[in-house]
């Protein structure tokens, strides 16, 4: 389960909301021999920013990718017949892996 992003740490006074935070967000992932029960990195204290182990969105469908059994290196071709990859250059977290 995934976002595109996150919501601000702090209530807005004028919309007494919370707004798009692309800066930090939360993914949950399971099965496909991930491990049970890991976090993988951090926001920092307010939940404003990465303070470790940042993941790129590549990377991010790399990981979805090898869990599901996609292969990464395999050409797809988009409808107007541009060539891709699933992942671009992105590269599985091999942390998240049992």
């Amino acid at each position: 389960m995934a976002t595109e992003f996150g919501r601000t740490p702090k209530i807005s006074e004028v919309t007494a909301g919370r707004g798009h935070h692309p800066a930090v967000f939360t993914w949950w992932v399971a099965g496909g021999g991930m491990k049970e029960g890991y976090v993988y990195g951090n926001s920092d204290a307010t939940g404003e920013r990465v303070a470790d182990k940042p993941v790129n969105m590549p990377d991010f469908n790399a990981t979805i990718a090898q869990a599901l059994g996609i292969d990464l290196h395999k050409v797809e071709h988009s409808p107007s017949g541009r060539p891709f990859t699933i992942a671009d250059k992105g590269q599985p977290l091999a942390d998240l892996f049992a």
